[in-house]
């Protein structure tokens, strides 16, 4: 009696496992219907053109615990990334105070500049006329809407 208990309940797990398998690797399809969705099925459909798609079912029958060694890379590349993004980030942010900071001073130098000299970026000396002097101003305040945000 004990006998034929196990045989049957061997049997009826495999074909558990069998039906289990058969319909984990049943098709499955992916179409666009006609309102523009995308489906996704295991029955055709009745119309149009459908996509197979493929799944894999296999099972590692060798795992190495190689692969456990190297999984927490991904993670330690994706902090590294974003270590690496945060550093970006802090540079931007004092390049642009910087910059706001010098358009601040060249505001500061060509509203109060009057008749006086400018030093030129190549060590010469220039005296703006009052056209070029209202410019300067005006690209100041542009640079310091931008950059002092």
């Amino acid at each position: 009696m004990f006998a034929r208990n196990v045989l049957l309940t061997c049997i009826i797990a495999t074909s558990w496992l069998t039906v289990a398998e058969t319909i984990a690797e049943g098709k499955s399809y992916r179409w666009v219907d006609e309102t523009g969705i995308t489906v996704y099925s295991q029955a055709r459909p009745t119309s149009g053109e459908a996509t197979e798609i493929k799944i894999s079912t296999s099972r590692a029958t060798n795992a190495s615990p190689e692969p456990d060694k190297k999984s927490p890379e991904p993670l330690q590349k994706s902090a590294s990334e974003r270590v690496k993004a945060a550093k970006k980030q802090a540079d931007i942010s004092a390049i642009l105070k910087q910059n706001c900071n010098n358009a601040k001073h060249n505001l500061n130098v060509y509203q109060n500049l009057g008749r006086k000299l400018v030093k030129m970026p190549d060590g010469s000396y220039d005296r703006p006329t009052e056209e070029e002097r209202q410019e300067k101003i005006k690209n100041a305040e542009k640079q310091i809407e931008e950059f002092c945000k």
